[in-house]
């Protein structure tokens, strides 16, 4: 390209990207628009009407190309409705269009390098409009815009580079053009004796999804608008392009299932829960800034004390807690008591216990003892943590729904038992615990009853939780500061891991940025299936490279693990329980089952036949 001082630039899919699946879509979107413009009159079916009078003005045309206002003069409808039409659609066009990053580098190149710059396109949009769309997106230095709209003649017939040659009065040999198009940009110039560079206008930029999953995306589906957008951002880190593609659009599609459901539900307030939901509720108040939403730093640790209190019976505190196993001590330190003065109000009471004998009810004196002493304790030392819910505003008065990531609905219960009020709860996912089988929930990417069915979507809990941490460690309690209550909190276990999560919820975060500014769709829920394709790629068949840099990542369930740690696989053939043991310990199995088996491309179905050959 460096001997041509004339090079012409192709527009749409070459200097310009639309941020919708096909050109057509802009015509929905208009008729979207001016439906919701004039509710009281008749619906516009505007798509087809749009389509059948650019065939209808083609037909009637002496020119090789048609205008705009050629083709609205075929359409049946007054003067008003037509001037409307067309600046919606224009509108619109100005909405949907950004720069092809990669291209607009080699334009801006040409710029510097004192190139002589035309614009070749065949288009039906005005002249003026065309300008505008190209001053947007950053084109500003060019010498000449040809449009078939305005001169009346056809790259792909040739006759519109032949004018271009003419008017600029320059020779064929002196003139490179650049385009999308092999039969109007690429045979069209080889015809007329010109040079072409052919460009794919089916560049994939994205990670997980592939061509094929991008070409039978829905409408609505956010990766066209991601595969345009990514190509921007093509020297962060990993980690960014990740959370862009993966992270960004499951946090848009769960916030968009929220806010349906609370107009559904008619909730008056709704209450995020930390750490979880962190990330979340920025999402959802950039979306919805008027919504009544609190950020609500609550943990089963915080809560422990008022629920046992609130219950009245010590072994409640299994409710909150994982499994059902523990020694007097690990309860002791789950609520926040000195274990050796709980050993020494047993003794007092005639009953001698150690803080490594189990917990159990199975003996009673033991058990009475224990339930005494530590409600004793409790109501003693007083516990704010319902001083912190009534000051962050949840009331029975009122109809409040909580959002968490979910799982058994612990935190739902342990509220509805401190607050003596039912209230809604919103997860990703959702499984119920049969004793909390009276609880008003919902799940956005799965909703059971029954916890087999899901039990191979743990993975994906897992890592999602991980990835939404903020720097900050869970709630451990409360207490007064200048006549307010402030949560206190433990150390938080990410330590330098949290400069990964940090860089992939950056990433995501420009997600959510990007599409509420640049996407033609922010106001419109996409599939669920469009919300998750991408995350559900990386949680269940991670490349080799992606599990290694995400297993490391701590992840803390009564103690502190790395989400998948591995040793080699020599280790391994000479400890073959050590691999079932760590297998197990695993947190997020497909990245384990990965690094140990790398030529495996889909862990997760392995994981899947291991978890049914155990049941």
């Amino acid at each position: 390209m460096e001997k041509f001082q004339y090079v012409s630039f192709d527009i749409f899919d070459t200097l310009i990207k639309r941020n919708v699946s096909t050109p057509r879509e802009v015509f929905k979107l208009v008729e979207e628009k001016y439906n919701l413009l004039n509710p009281t009159k008749p619906r516009m079916a505007f798509y087809k009407q749009r389509i059948e009078a650019e065939r209808k003005a083609v037909y009637l045309s002496d020119w090789e190309e048609v205008t705009f206002d050629a083709i609205y003069d075929q359409m049946e409808m007054s003067e008003v409705e037509r001037k409307t039409l067309q600046e919606l659609e224009i509108e619109t066009e100005l909405q949907v269009c950004i720069p092809n990053y990669p291209i607009q580098e080699i334009y801006k190149r040409c710029v510097v390098g004192g190139k002589t710059i035309v614009i070749t396109s065949d288009m039906y949009l005005p002249q003026w409009a065309i300008c505008k769309i190209l001053t947007n997106c950053g084109y500003a230095h060019y010498h000449r815009l040809y449009l078939s709209s305005t001169v009346g003649l056809k790259k792909i017939t040739g006759n519109l580079f032949k004018y271009v040659l003419s008017d600029m009065q320059i020779d064929k040999s002196e003139l490179v053009h650049i385009g999308d198009s092999k039969r109007a940009d690429i045979f069209a110039c080889m015809k007329k004796g010109i040079k072409s560079i052919y460009l794919s206008h089916t560049v994939i930029n994205t990670t997980f999804i592939n061509r094929t999953m991008l070409g039978n995306a829905s409408e609505h589906s956010p990766y066209i608008f991601i595969n345009n957008m990514l190509s921007k951002y093509h020297s962060r880190s990993k980690l960014f392009l990740w959370g862009y593609e993966a992270l960004g659009p499951l946090l848009l599609g769960f916030c968009h299932w929220i806010h349906s459901k609370v107009h559904e539900q008619n909730i008056e307030r709704t209450f995020f829960l930390a750490r979880d939901m962190y990330l979340v509720v920025q999402v959802y108040q950039r979306l919805y800034p008027d919504e009544s939403v609190q950020y609500l730093e609550i943990s089963r640790k915080s809560l422990r004390r008022a629920y046992i209190l609130e219950s009245n019976q010590i072994h409640s505190v299994f409710d909150t807690m994982g499994r059902r196993e523990y020694s007097i001590g690990a309860v002791c330190d789950a609520i926040g008591l000195e274990t050796g003065g709980v050993v020494e109000g047993c003794a007092a009471l005639g009953v001698n216990i150690a803080a490594s004998d189990e917990f159990t009810n199975k003996n009673t004196i033991v058990y009475d003892a224990l339930n005494y002493v530590i409600l004793e304790m409790l109501r003693k030392e007083g516990d704010l943590s319902l001083d912190y819910l009534k000051s962050m505003g949840m009331s029975a008065n009122i109809k409040m729904a909580i959002v968490d990531v979910g799982w058994h609905g612990t935190l739902q219960n342990m509220l509805e038992k401190i607050l003596r009020t039912k209230v809604m709860g919103m997860y990703f996912g959702n499984t119920k615990r049969a004793s909390f089988s009276k609880m008003d929930t919902c799940g956005y990417w799965f909703d059971t009853d029954d916890e087999r069915l899901v039990l191979s979507q743990l993975s994906m809990m897992y890592i999602l939780e991980v990835m939404l941490f903020p720097k900050i460690g869970t709630t451990s309690g409360y207490v007064y500061e200048e006549n307010h209550i402030i949560p206190l909190y433990a150390k938080c276990e990410m330590g330098d891991g949290f400069e990964k999560v940090e860089e992939f919820q950056i990433g995501a975060m420009q997600f959510i940025d990007d599409y509420i500014n640049k996407s033609p769709y922010k106001n419109l829920p996409f599939l669920k299936n469009d919300a998750v394709m991408a995350y559900e790629k990386l949680a269940f068949q991670p490349t080799l490279y992606q599990a290694k840099m995400l297993s490391s990542l701590p992840y803390e369930d009564g103690d502190i693990k790395p989400l998948a740690l591995e040793k080699n696989i020599f280790y391994y053939l000479l400890r073959p329980r050590s691999l079932l043991n760590d297998y197990k310990q695993a947190r997020w199995k497909p990245g384990f089952i990965k690094q140990v088996f790398p030529f495996i491309k889909n862990p997760h179905q392995l994981d899947l036949l291991v978890k049914n050959r155990k049941n």
